[in-house]
């Protein structure tokens, strides 16, 4: 592969996660708006928004790097990126729940 087609599949990647992006900038957002009135909720709010962050950022990163040790890489390097991915789909998981949760605790505090 060429650089121009490197670049071209990072800056898809990229793209393709822009909404998400941009949904966990809003969330960090408001909930640094709220974290007077519920500190708990916000606290929770940004941490899940950080670790939407995190997932994105390296779900962009793991097919590019794949795509890299695929062309000479072993079974045991494919596994490992297959592991990777479970854990970054338990994070991107862990994030939404933390969502939810802040979501109740809030309303159980009003």
């Amino acid at each position: 592969m060429n650089l121009n087609s490197e670049i071209s599949y990072v800056v898809q990647a990229i793209i393709r996660g822009l909404p998400t992006l941009l949904a966990c900038f809003l969330i960090i957002v408001i909930a640094i708006t709220r974290y007077r009135t519920c500190p708990k909720a916000a606290g929770l709010a940004i941490t899940a928004g950080v670790l939407k962050l995190l997932a994105l950022f390296c779900s962009i990163g793991l097919p590019y790097l794949s795509r890299l040790v695929a062309r000479g890489g072993s079974d045991a390097v494919q596994t490992l990126f297959m592991v990777v991915g479970f854990g970054l789909s338990l994070l991107d998981a862990a994030a939404l729940i933390m969502l939810v949760i802040a979501v109740f605790i809030e309303r159980r505090q009003q």
